[in-house]
Protein backbone atom coordinates (compact mmCIF):
# COMPACT_ATOMS: atom_id res chain seq x y z
CA UNK A 1 0.00 0.00 0.00
CA UNK A 2 1.18 3.72 -1.01
CA UNK A 3 1.25 6.23 1.44
CA UNK A 4 -0.27 9.38 0.51
CA UNK A 5 1.25 12.65 0.12
CA UNK A 6 4.64 13.74 -0.36
CA UNK A 7 7.58 13.10 2.93
CA UNK A 8 8.87 15.92 2.61
CA UNK A 9 5.47 17.96 2.91
CA UNK A 10 5.02 16.07 5.91
CA UNK A 11 8.87 16.86 7.34
CA UNK A 12 8.07 20.82 6.67
CA UNK A 13 4.85 20.06 8.73
CA UNK A 14 6.38 18.69 11.58
CA UNK A 15 9.29 21.64 11.65
CA UNK A 16 7.05 24.23 11.20
CA UNK A 17 4.75 22.30 14.57
CA UNK A 18 7.87 22.34 16.23
CA UNK A 19 9.77 25.53 15.50
CA UNK A 20 6.94 27.63 14.58
CA UNK A 21 4.90 26.52 17.54
CA UNK A 22 7.53 26.78 20.30
CA UNK A 23 8.25 30.81 17.93
CA UNK A 24 4.18 31.57 18.67
CA UNK A 25 4.49 30.26 21.76
CA UNK A 26 7.29 32.47 23.18
CA UNK A 27 5.64 35.76 21.00
CA UNK A 28 2.46 34.87 23.01
CA UNK A 29 3.68 34.34 26.10
CA UNK A 30 6.21 37.45 25.99
CA UNK A 31 3.20 39.65 25.09
CA UNK A 32 0.66 37.97 27.88
CA UNK A 33 3.34 38.54 30.48
CA UNK A 34 3.85 42.35 29.57
CA UNK A 35 0.73 43.60 29.09
CA UNK A 36 -1.05 41.41 32.22
CA UNK A 37 0.57 43.79 34.67
CA UNK A 38 0.07 46.62 32.69
CA UNK A 39 -3.82 46.20 31.66
CA UNK A 40 -5.31 44.58 34.96
CA UNK A 41 -3.00 45.97 37.58
CA UNK A 42 -1.61 42.28 38.20
CA UNK A 43 2.26 41.74 39.34
CA UNK A 44 5.10 41.28 37.32
CA UNK A 45 5.20 37.65 38.63
CA UNK A 46 1.52 37.02 38.17
CA UNK A 47 1.67 38.26 34.45
CA UNK A 48 4.53 35.93 33.93
CA UNK A 49 3.07 32.93 35.38
CA UNK A 50 -0.05 33.15 33.25
CA UNK A 51 1.83 33.59 29.69
CA UNK A 52 3.73 31.17 30.75
CA UNK A 53 1.28 28.87 31.43
CA UNK A 54 -1.11 30.24 28.19
CA UNK A 55 2.39 29.53 25.90
CA UNK A 56 1.41 25.93 26.40
CA UNK A 57 -1.97 26.58 24.97
CA UNK A 58 -0.45 28.46 21.96
CA UNK A 59 2.09 25.67 21.40
CA UNK A 60 -0.62 23.32 21.47
CA UNK A 61 -3.03 25.20 19.34
CA UNK A 62 -0.02 25.83 16.58
CA UNK A 63 0.88 22.62 16.55
CA UNK A 64 -3.07 21.36 15.75
CA UNK A 65 -3.16 23.98 13.29
CA UNK A 66 0.07 22.91 11.14
CA UNK A 67 -0.97 19.73 10.22
CA UNK A 68 -5.21 20.45 9.92
CA UNK A 69 -4.16 23.18 7.30
CA UNK A 70 -4.34 22.27 4.09
CA UNK A 71 -1.88 24.33 2.46
CA UNK A 72 1.79 23.17 3.38
CA UNK A 73 3.04 27.02 1.97
CA UNK A 74 1.10 28.75 4.37
CA UNK A 75 1.91 26.53 7.50
CA UNK A 76 5.73 27.22 6.55
CA UNK A 77 5.20 31.11 5.81
CA UNK A 78 3.15 31.50 9.28
CA UNK A 79 6.08 29.80 11.38
CA UNK A 80 8.54 31.61 9.60
CA UNK A 81 6.98 34.45 10.49
CA UNK A 82 6.92 33.55 13.86
CA UNK A 83 10.41 33.27 14.15
CA UNK A 84 11.04 37.01 12.01
CA UNK A 85 8.95 38.31 14.81
CA UNK A 86 10.67 36.89 17.93
CA UNK A 87 14.31 37.67 16.69
CA UNK A 88 12.91 41.30 16.19
CA UNK A 89 11.45 41.56 19.53
CA UNK A 90 14.72 40.48 20.93
CA UNK A 91 16.73 42.80 19.05
CA UNK A 92 14.21 45.85 20.30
Amino acid sequence: MKARGDPWRLALRFLAAGLGGYAWASLAATAIAFAMPWCCGWSRAEGVLTGSLLGFAFYLGAAIWAFSARSTALVVACAMLAGVLDLWILAA
